[in-house]
C-alpha cells in the first residue's frame, strides 16, 4: 500500500512537472530571440589581454594571441587593425576549421611611445559570438 502511495505521489510530481514545462513563456513586446544558426564558427581566446610590463623606448615587442575555433563551421579572419601608430597586425589567412587553431600576431616598435601604453586590436570575423577585442598593455622607459 505504502509502496502504491509512493509510486502515485511521483507520477504525481512527473505530470506535474512536465505539464509546467510546457507552458509558454510570455516575452515581452518586441523582443527577439536569438538562436545560433545550425552551423557557425565561434572564436575564443586562449587570453584576451597581454602586458609587457616594462618597455625600453626604440625597442620592438612582439607577441602571438592564439584563439580557437569553438564552432561547427569554417572561421573566416575578415581583417585585423590596431589603430595605434607603430603597431603592425598580422592574422592567420587561411579559414580556422571547427577545433582548429589561428593566430594573430602583433609587433610594436616603441620608437615614438613613452609612458604607459594600452593598444586595441579588433579582429573582425563570420564568428557567431562577433567580433574580437585584443589588448596589449606595456610602459615604454625612456633612457
Amino acid at each position: 500500500m505504502i509502496r502504491t502511495a509512493c509510486c502515485a505521489s511521483l507520477l504525481c510530481i512527473v505530470v506535474s512537472a512536465s505539464a509546467a514545462a510546457q507552458e509558454a513563456t510570455v516575452l515581452p513586446e518586441g523582443t527577439e530571440l536569438k538562436t545560433p544558426p545550425q552551423f557557425s564558427p565561434v572564436i575564443g581566446f586562449m587570453s584576451s589581454r597581454y602586458d609587457f610590463g616594462v618597455v625600453a623606448q626604440g625597442e620592438t615587442v612582439e607577441h602571438e594571441f592564439e584563439f580557437l575555433n569553438n564552432g561547427t563551421d569554417v572561421l573566416l579572419i575578415e581583417e585585423a587593425r590596431a589603430m595605434t601608430s607603430g603597431v603592425g597586425v598580422g592574422v592567420s589567412k587561411e579559414p580556422i576549421e571547427p577545433g582548429q587553431t589561428g593566430k594573430v600576431y602583433v609587433s610594436i616598435k616603441t620608437d615614438d611611445m613613452e609612458g604607459e601604453q594600452f593598444i586595441r586590436i579588433k579582429l573582425t570575423s563570420n564568428a557567431h559570438n562577433g567580433d574580437s577585442t585584443l589588448y596589449v598593455i606595456m610602459d615604454v622607459q625612456s633612457d
